[in-house]
């Protein structure tokens, strides 16, 4: 009996040693997981980082025209015709680009600006939010890389991105904007026909 009862504690001892050795386990990995994804944070170059709900104003330009969109409440006008009815999830998709646009190269030790394209830009995205603007050229486009070179207007590091800013931002004020057709389309789509039994029912038994 005695015996027995040893083996029935060292039984529980042994479990309980792999219970905690589970739990260790799982704890150290749980940690080794999270030191990762923080060191590769820390190691993320960001050119760009914002919440897109909080943009109130944007602007780009495409062949020389400059496109400029103000937020009223939830709704998107154009600065140059406030009663176009605009595509709002296709405004949302160009501005998602900037939510979190990252750069895989930051460039501090540079003397001429014309080498990456910044003597003269043309491509110019920029977005306000409470906190202040922000706006970023596009220069040339490294195509052994292919990724593209960002500089804020106000100067500092240039960052070289495998985002294309300028096709994202490309958009003319007619791709923007919801037609008539599209509308009637839309309505059409959601409009639920319904059929009338009474009257089918009548004209079968007459």
């Amino acid at each position: 009996m005695k015996k027995q009862k040893i083996q029935f504690v060292v039984i529980l001892i042994v479990l309980a040693v792999l219970i905690a050795a589970t739990f260790g386990m799982k704890w150290y990995n749980k940690n080794k997981e999270e030191e990762k994804t923080a060191e590769e944070e820390a190691s993320t170059i960001y050119i760009s980082k914002v919440d897109v709900d909080t943009i109130t104003a944007f602007s780009y330009e495409v062949d020389h025209v400059t496109y400029t969109f103000t937020k009223d409440g939830d709704t998107w006008t154009y600065d140059g015709d406030t009663s176009l009815d605009m595509d709002e999830e296709a405004i949302d998709s160009m501005l998602a680009t900037l939510s979190s646009l990252t750069a895989i190269e930051e460039i501090n030790d540079y003397t001429d600006l014309k080498e990456f394209g910044f003597d003269q830009p043309e491509d110019l995205i920029s977005y306000t939010t409470s906190e202040g603007s922000v706006s970023l050229f596009v220069g040339n486009k490294n195509d052994t890389l292919n990724a593209y070179y960002i500089i804020s207007a106000d100067g500092g590091s240039i960052y070289l991105t495998e985002t294309s800013l300028a096709d994202a931002f490309s958009k003319t004020i007619e791709e923007l904007t919801v037609t008539e057709d599209a509308e009637s389309t839309e309505n059409a789509e959601g409009t639920e026909t319904v059929l009338d039994t009474e009257s089918v029912s009548e004209s079968t038994e007459e």
